[in-house]
């Protein structure tokens, strides 16, 4: 079977990945990629595979993945989902809500 990438620059070769758990952690993260001035991606959902956008080529990507927390505001109206939350949790999530949600169709 050929597989087909959807383009050639979603091939890139990171370093490390963090996840980190909190603001402190991205805090401490970025602080020691400022001291080693080392190239560096922020990956949310990870699904834009523009050079650069979710992906770094030897370098570190800051994975958002635990920062996945979906509120409903005091007066129901809206929600906020964390940066590293995925369409299939918001969706998830919002059966049981009285709003609709905007996003993507692929959760």
């Amino acid at each position: 079977m050929l597989i087909i990438p959807r383009s050639s620059n979603n091939w890139q070769n990171a370093s490390c990945i963090v996840s980190p758990w909190d603001a402190g952690d991205v805090a401490r993260v970025l602080s020691i990629i400022t001291s080693t001035q080392a190239p560096f991606s922020i990956r949310s959902g990870g699904h834009d595979f523009n050079k650069n956008h979710s992906t770094v080529e030897d370098g570190v990507i800051i994975d958002m993945v635990n920062f996945n927390d979906i509120s409903l505001s005091s007066d129901k109206t809206s929600i906020t989902v964390g940066a590293g939350t995925r369409w299939g949790a918001v969706y998830q999530a919002r059966e049981y809500l009285p709003i609709r949600v905007l996003g993507s169709p692929y959760p």
